[in-house]
């Protein structure tokens, strides 16, 4: 298996087919690619893609094929990018288009953190406007889910053991911090 979940690029080369992105976009890969058809993918993001995670589990991109190979021997792809390499093949279901001004370092962060972060709070947490939001762990999942907290409207309790991390939380739009 060639490892690595997070990562962005530039689209050197298009498949067939692929007609929503052009040669030199920055894109962000996502380890929960997304068919658009499954049952998971009908329920707007409170369960995973079903096309998406049996491809994860074996090893293969979304649709099946295997793009990694050593000495004639096929590698597992790691969840659709296997992103610790200079160069990656995905499937299109694994990529998403971000505008240029965004730093690679930053994007990358987006398919794992944010994804994960925001997408608890949002798909999971559900919380109503105006609820107020707690998060405990204020790692980069957690500021994920601060910020989408906040760019969302609601009041954000956070909650980390470390002083510098409950400071960036309040420069963030944190109302309130506190340690455990």
């Amino acid at each position: 298996i060639l490892l690595g979940h997070e990562a962005a690029g530039r689209v050197v080369a298009l498949g067939e087919g692929v007609t929503d992105l052009t040669l030199g976009d920055r894109v962000v890969m996502t380890f929960l690619p997304r068919c658009g058809h499954c049952a998971g993918c009908a329920t707007d993001g409170r369960l995973p893609c079903e096309v998406g995670t049996a491809a994860n589990n074996a090893g293969t991109l979304v649709g099946g094929a295997i793009r990694l190979h050593r000495d004639g021997v096929d590698l597992s792809h790691h969840n659709g990018v296997s992103g610790f390499a200079t160069h990656a093949v995905v499937n299109r279901h694994s990529v998403v288009r971000v505008d240029d001004d965004v730093p690679p370092d930053v994007a990358a962060v987006l398919g794992c953190a944010v994804l994960t972060g925001g997408g608890a709070l949002l798909n999971a947490g559900r919380p109503a406007s105006g609820e107020t939001v707690m998060i405990v762990g204020l790692g980069g999942v957690g500021m994920a889910a601060l910020l989408t907290a906040v760019a969302h409207g609601h009041p954000v309790i956070g909650v980390d053991a470390l002083r510098d991390k409950l400071d960036r939380a309040l420069e963030l739009g944190a109302t309130q911090v506190f340690t455990p």
